[in-house]
């Protein structure tokens, strides 16, 4: 009769894989979300080292988030000397410059070689620590960022036309899911507020495809232990980089922001192998001023002539 009911138990908490820690501070934990436990820092780095590639998401304005990354990466670079770093916030405009960079080792006019106020990205400082510890360490670092100058061709012509047949069939795009282009559509949707139609979105689906296709392909080209840093949204491997490397072993991180005393759905979290929480940047709404702009946008034209 014990055997029986522990038998039903067992088979209620696999079935449920319910998750609670009401009191539990999750800032600066690690939790692996396929073993479903909080693991040490060390544990963290010898279970990433069996990876072929490497996924460290980010939240990209918080500086927290880029000193553990370069940190991974120093961790890492212990084991596998030969690893690369690609990075979504870089452009193949920007190659001859890191090329130079892994030779010449100067940081202080890289950000001014690299253009990087012109980037739209946030300050260069939260990004240092990266760049000192590759410096460090001479790892080069590659471009991640999908060109800007076939962003347009997708809006017109589609996905096809951005890739070569090759590439387009050895990342699978003619199979990309219906149901994983909904994903991506709702999650658009979240991330502009809910203040866009979704019919207005489409376009933007095959974009956040092509970008992530583009560093999985970054990856494949640049050898076996590459670690690709960027935004938390690209790293799923159900609909993000890792679809497209599904013959690949890759690992990827998420960077989850908790404030004090807060609750996190685990359960909400699928295609994400490891979970490193930290602490919330301070930062303006942002849908307050999406609101603002598109207020703006719409405001008719004869509406500020006083």
């Amino acid at each position: 009769m014990r055997s029986s009911f522990l038998k039903l138990t067992f088979l209620a908490l696999t079935l449920c894989s319910c998750v609670s820690f009401e009191n539990k501070n999750l800032q600066n934990e690690i939790w692996d979300h396929k073993r479903r436990e909080f693991i040490s820092f060390e544990s963290f780095i010898s279970r990433l080292n069996a990876a072929d590639f490497l996924v460290i998401g980010e939240v990209h304005d918080n500086l927290i988030h880029h000193i553990r990354q370069a940190k991974i990466i120093g961790e890492v670079h212990k084991n596998h000397r030969d690893i690369s770093v690609i990075m979504e916030h870089l452009d193949s405009s920007q190659d001859d410059v890191l090329n130079s960079f892994v030779l010449t080792k100067d940081i202080e006019n890289l950000p001014k070689q690299l253009r990087w106020e012109e980037s739209g990205w946030p300050d260069w400082q939260i990004f240092r620590p990266i760049f000192v510890t590759v410096s460090d360490l001479g790892i080069p670092v590659r471009h991640g960022l999908f060109p800007k100058n076939k962003v347009m061709t997708i809006y017109q012509n589609g996905l096809n036309e951005v890739f070569d047949p090759a590439e387009y069939r050895r990342l699978n795009l003619d199979n990309f899911p219906v149901s994983l282009r909904e994903q991506h559509l709702d999650q658009l949707y979240a991330d502009h507020c809910k203040l866009m139609p979704k019919e207005k979105l489409g376009k933007m689906v095959d974009v956040q495809i092509a970008r992530d296709a583009y560093m999985a392909m970054q990856l494949i080209n640049h050898g076996r232990k590459a670690v690709l840093l960027t935004g938390n949204g690209h790293i799923s491997h159900e609909r993000g980089v890792g679809f497209f490397l599904q013959n690949a072993k890759v690992l990827n991180v998420a960077q989850y922001e908790i404030g004090d005393g807060e609750t996190f759905d685990f359960e909400s979290v699928k295609g994400i192998d490891y979970i490193w929480f930290s602490s919330p940047h301070a930062r303006p709404d942002p849908c307050e001023g999406l609101r603002k702009h598109f207020q703006q946008k719409n405001r008719p034209a004869s509406a500020g002539a006083q």
